[in-house]
């Protein structure tokens, strides 16, 4: 679904944006347009829906709207101060719906699932969990292997899956040597075919695991040695997760260790970032960089939660001090674990394989991370 937003406001027309993104949808920054530019912008791209600011420039809202309503079919949707006087000129103009600018997230939300439920039945919405850390060595791919199998294992067994793994780390990748799995396809190789890239093909290049879990892995170790090249980029991302998005009821994604314009990109569309940590000082101050660069690029700070991996051991920082630190609050802590880790690395299996004991944490996390992303609180 393609939305095109008119505004007077850069700065709100653009977080409109941004939330439709994080919501799967497709809107190009030349989707964006002021309201002198609607007319053309609506003639180029003939847009599924248009979103159009109302608040402080009323009457060329109005006008705004009512342009839309003439050149274009679908939906038009109003935004603005929930004053009855504007919500009921807006309708007169040709609006469907009026979304209070106040609670923008929420409101857009719901519309866009009614648009959905209207056009094409019942909505199937997924969310997109990311799992990061500007350190190595912190078990971001156990955090994300293990909370993905755990999503899996939640939920009633499907023949299509209800949860996708994919890793987006630099090749080569390990991800097929901890499953003990062949994959019919990389994501490497889904990048080379980005001017194709629909749901048919993703459901094509995934492997079905026997734990349930869909994966979609990075290419593994060839023959050739050499500097692998990085395929994934912001484009390839954001076709991906809108695809995913109806795919899955749980998409999660291991981002790796390099803080990227496509891992970026990912964390704008996640509905969560897990942001995996070491309780120690250098650690903390790269996560802190790593989550204030983040931020400073458009990503709001409270999409972040703090894992704490391997936590537990001597001299650690305490979980209030990192939380002072981070401005961030601490989601779980994982306990360190390491000979159980490093046996189910070795044989090719999730923890839930090996140890009910060691796959809690996980199983509890994903819970957390349900409850979260739903709106709901524990």
């Amino acid at each position: 679904m393609r939305v095109v937003v008119a505004g007077g406001q850069l700065e709100k027309i653009n977080e409109a944006r941004r939330i439709l993104l994080s919501e799967g949808l497709r809107c190009e920054a030349e989707d964006v347009v002021g309201y002198d530019r609607l007319p053309d912008c609506l003639a180029a791209t003939r847009p599924d829906v248009v979103l159009v600011y109302c608040n402080g420039s009323e009457n060329e809202g109005l006008a705004a709207i009512e342009t839309a309503h003439h050149l274009v079919h679908g939906p038009i949707l109003a935004v603005g101060e929930p004053a009855v006087s504007l919500m009921r000129e807006s309708m007169r103009a040709g609006a469907r719906e009026f979304l209070d600018i106040n609670n923008l997230r929420q409101d857009l939300s719901a519309a866009l699932v009614s648009i959905e439920n209207v056009n094409q039945g019942a909505s199937k919405r997924g969310r997109i969990v990311t799992v990061f850390s500007p350190n190595g060595g912190v078990g971001v791919t156990t955090i994300a292997l293990n909370l993905a199998v755990s999503f899996a294992r939640m939920s009633p067994p499907t023949s299509e899956g209800t949860t996708v793994l994919i890793d987006a780390t630099a090749a080569p990748s390990d991800l097929s040597l901890l499953l003990d799995m062949e994959p019919k396809h990389t994501l490497a190789e889904v990048c080379r075919q980005q001017d194709r890239l629909d749901r048919k093909l993703l459901a094509g290049a995934v492997t079905a695991h026997a734990s349930g879990l869909h994966v979609l892995p990075q290419a593994g170790y060839t023959q050739e040695l050499g500097l692998p090249r990085s395929e994934v980029n912001s484009t390839v991302i954001r076709q991906m997760f809108v695809n995913l998005r109806k795919m899955y009821e749980f998409v999660v994604v291991d981002l790796g260790h390099t803080l990227s314009d496509a891992q970026i990109e990912a964390m704008r569309l996640s509905n969560v970032v897990l942001i995996a940590a070491i309780a120690d000082v250098p650690g903390l101050r790269r996560v802190r960089w790593a989550v204030d660069t983040a931020e400073a690029m458009g990503i709001p700070r409270d999409r972040f939660q703090v894992v704490l991996s391997r936590y537990g051991g001597r001299n650690q920082v305490s979980k209030p001090k990192i939380e002072e630190a981070l401005h961030l609050p601490i989601l779980a802590a994982i306990p360190d674990d390491a000979a159980l880790v490093t046996n189910a690395r070795n044989e090719g299996l999730p923890l839930a394989e090996v140890s009910s004991r060691a796959a809690a944490p996980f199983v509890a996390l994903a819970k957390d991370v349900q409850r979260k992303v739903s709106g709901v609180e524990a």
